[in-house]
């Protein structure tokens, strides 16, 4: 009986052992995925922190355009309110046909405003603004720039 015991308790002292050693690795396993996780959970904050940072300050760059460009109209004697719904049908349709950001087509036509001192003919040259600047690769505040100081492109139809 006592032999028969012992024989249990190495048994059991084996199996103990065997399953230590299991523990240790499925352990050591754990530690390292834990690792990982916790670095690709670093790095996901990190690129979620910097969209987040970025789509702010593209936020904040389109308020400070868009109140430059009421300012430039109200220079001009003009009411921003009742033109803005031309303002906003010019830059969705020039949205529609180009890459250019809201706040860069409201930045050339503020461009444009500045140079011109005039609504209507600033609102007609945006679209040859566009497609000067397409066309040569050029950003569309540089474009406004070119055609604003030409008057005969101010005439320009697109």
């Amino acid at each position: 009986m006592v032999q028969r015991d012992e024989q249990r308790i190495r048994i059991v002292i084996e199996a103990v052992d065997r399953a230590s050693s299991q523990i240790q690795g499925i352990s050591r396993r754990l530690t390292t995925d834990l690792r990982m996780l916790s670095r690709n959970m670093l790095i996901i904050g990190g690129v979620v922190s910097g969209f987040s940072t970025l789509a702010i300050r593209a936020a904040m760059q389109q308020r400070v355009v868009f109140a430059n460009l009421e300012s430039t109209i109200d220079a001009l004697g003009q009411n921003y309110g009742s033109l803005r719904p031309a303002i906003d049908g010019a830059i969705t349709s020039l949205q529609g046909l180009s890459t250019f950001s809201k706040t860069d087509v409201a930045g050339a036509l503020n461009r444009l405003l500045e140079i011109t001192g005039n609504f209507d003919a600033s609102l007609r040259a945006l679209p040859a603004a566009a497609a000067f600047a397409k066309g040569t690769g050029r950003q569309i505040g540089e474009a406004a720039d070119i055609i604003g100081q030409h008057p005969p492109a101010l005439q320009l139809r697109f």
